[in-house]
């Protein structure tokens, strides 16, 4: 990453803010979003920080505003920025599932349109290959009980990373999709249920760090659980 310069959506808790920690390296080259502007403000330095709600537009807008008035160039990034609510058909909420749909989904379309349409009009001057890093869940494999308004959030955002993959490769764009199985982080504390093959933030970074080396589309973990829910699908 070191001739990168790279943004974290979703940089506030969870493997979103892990893999901000790590790329701190970075100096001024890293920057990191999200909505909970304490948090970013207590962890990451001033120059580094940018607060986003990616479910409001303005929000979005100015955030670019301000990219462009730093004159950076992002080049890589990860969007790691969900919400989650265990949620059933039978114990339906209609207004958080809509939330939990616009937070997911909706509000992704714009930001990756508008870095991406970037990359592709500047060829020459980013870096070679920008690369777009989609945080997804193994959720989005198959339809799961509990899960009625996230799965399919994170099913459709697969779908997106799997068609972004197709079309941006003509332009030297890379695209990958990250499917951690369990993580401990405050989203799963949310859970009653015995969550097998639980691991830590940091283990999901560092998994996601080998995955990117090794130029996987894909990178699921651990695999000793995520192999069975793909054979199972």
């Amino acid at each position: 990453f070191e001739n990168r310069t790279v943004l974290v959506v979703g940089a506030s808790s969870g493997i979103g803010f892990e893999i901000a920690e790590a790329l701190k390296f970075l100096g001024e080259n890293l920057i990191v979003a999200a909505r909970r502007a304490d948090v970013l403000e207590a962890n990451f330095s001033e120059n580094t920080w940018i607060s986003i709600d990616i479910k409001e537009e303005e929000s979005v807008e100015k955030f670019f505003q301000i990219i462009e008035k730093k004159k950076l160039h992002v080049d890589t990034v990860f969007w790691c920025a969900a919400i989650y609510s265990p949620m059933s058909y039978i114990d339906f909420s209609y207004e958080e599932a809509k939330k939990i749909t616009n937070i997911n989904l909706t509000s992704v379309y714009y930001p990756f349109f508008r870095v991406t349409q970037e990359w592709i009009k500047n060829r020459g001057k980013f870096l070679d290959n920008p690369h777009w890093i989609w945080i997804s869940s193994v959720a989005g494999y198959f339809g799961l009980p509990g899960s009625c308004a996230y799965g399919p959030t994170k099913s459709a955002l697969n779908n997106i990373a799997e068609s972004a993959f197709v079309e941006f490769k003509p332009f030297n764009i890379d695209i990958s999709m990250v499917c951690p199985g369990f993580v401990d982080t405050r989203l799963t504390k949310k859970n009653k249920f015995h969550m097998p093959f639980i691991i830590t933030p940091e283990q999901a970074k560092n998994e996601i760090f080998r995955g990117l080396q090794r130029g996987l589309f894909e990178i699921h973990f651990p695999k000793k659980f995520t192999i069975i829910l793909k054979i199972i699908s």
